[in-house]
């Protein structure tokens, strides 16, 4: 009987350096697909915050990675904040850079976050997911723009597959 050996530490580092590549390849991905969306939006800019919230990020195993948080742009809102969410008038004063930072802030782990690798696109200001309802394209062109780049990303699972095969992994 043939006795495999496991070299756990090589795939180890296989599946480190995979990540860091794909982390790569998603971060730029992400900020391409927001600039997309920004390109095929359905609203007006007025104050640029809406714009400004736009950003993507990408989580491993459920972690924000600092170093993929991308914004669609260089804020233009900083002179003209909106008033956030209160009643009567009582909302704090935001600008639109401020709610997506906000948003990594309050979202720095997912749930379920187990061997997986994810691309999250956001508009962090709240009138956002109002427009989408209304059928005003805010972020939901990012969705179409990925489909469309989603046919690069199919062919890392044979090659994981493989290499696991290889040594004895599976």
């Amino acid at each position: 009987m043939a006795v495999l050996k496991r070299d756990y530490g090589r795939v180890q580092k296989w599946r480190n350096d995979a990540i860091a590549s794909l982390v790569a390849q998603l971060t730029e991905l992400g900020q391409k697909a927001c600039l997309y969306a920004i390109e095929q939006r359905g609203y007006t800019n007025r104050k640029y915050n809406l714009r400004d919230s736009i950003g993507s990020a990408v989580y491993v195993d459920g972690k924000i990675v600092k170093s993929s948080k991308r914004y669609a742009y260089t804020p233009k809102s900083s002179k003209a904040p909106y008033q956030d969410r209160g009643t009567n008038g009582d909302g704090e004063w935001k600008e639109g850079r401020d709610a997506i930072d906000e948003y990594w802030d309050n979202n720095e782990t997912l749930t379920n976050p187990q061997n997986t690798v994810e691309l999250v696109i956001v508009a962090g200001v709240f009138y956002s997911g109002i427009l989408e309802d209304k059928g005003i394209q805010v972020i939901s062109a990012a969705a179409d723009y990925l489909e469309s780049k989603m046919g690069t990303y199919k062919s890392y699972k044979p090659k994981m597959r493989a290499l696991a095969d290889e040594v004895g992994f599976i």
